[in-house]
């Protein structure tokens, strides 16, 4: 006897039908396929026993991160910190210049704005998302929504009395800061 939609049936010598768990939906099995459950694709859930069909796997809603197949609930996976999340899609980055301590974020907007003082990196350069905006260090200016501190270095390294913003980055190590385009270094 084949075994019915929503639900799947015990290996050879067992007859018994269960329901589909959650997370999984069952089409159906014959008398050679047990009709296993197969798992709700990722960015999807269903919270629900006995599914019949994908179509019944809900997408995770905005603000929250589906990040596995087979889920039975979303409510455990919010947006990750320094991310937003449209729910049936990945987590993205906060845009450069902008960052997020908190999770659930649901739309690009959610992400706020680096603030005067601070500077926050571009992700993708980074490799990691912006969960705290970065104080800026000392002798650098950091404008609202800044992605790296500026300094004042001198338009060319030998001309000191024209001092000028560019953009920078600290080098501890060197005592001084390295003009991010040009390679100028300044002290």
């Amino acid at each position: 006897m084949p075994c019915p939609p929503g639900s799947f049936c015990g290996t050879s010598g067992t007859p018994a039908t269960q329901a589909c768990p959650s997370g999984h939906y069952c089409p159906g099995g014959s008398e050679t396929h047990s009709g296993a459950p197969q798992a709700c694709p990722e960015h999807t859930y269903l919270a629900t026993d006995g599914g019949h069909s994908q179509a019944e796997c809900l997408p995770c809603p905005a603000g929250y991160h589906c990040p596995w197949p087979g889920l039975s609930s979303f409510e455990d996976h919010p947006c990750p910190p320094g991310h937003w999340c449209l729910g049936d899609q990945g987590a993205f980055f906060c845009p450069p210049g902008t960052f997020r301590s908190e999770p659930g974020a649901s739309a690009q907007e959610d992400c706020e704005l680096c603030p005067p003082g601070y500077h926050c990196p571009d992700p993708e350069l980074q490799g990691h998302a912006n969960v705290f905006a970065i104080p800026c260090p000392a002798g650098s200016e950091c404008p609202a929504g800044e992605l790296w501190p500026q300094c004042h270095c001198p338009v060319r390294p030998h001309q000191s009395s024209h001092l000028h913003l560019m953009k920078c980055i600290l080098l501890p190590h060197r005592g001084g800061w390295l003009h991010k385009d040009t390679g100028t270094s300044c002290h």
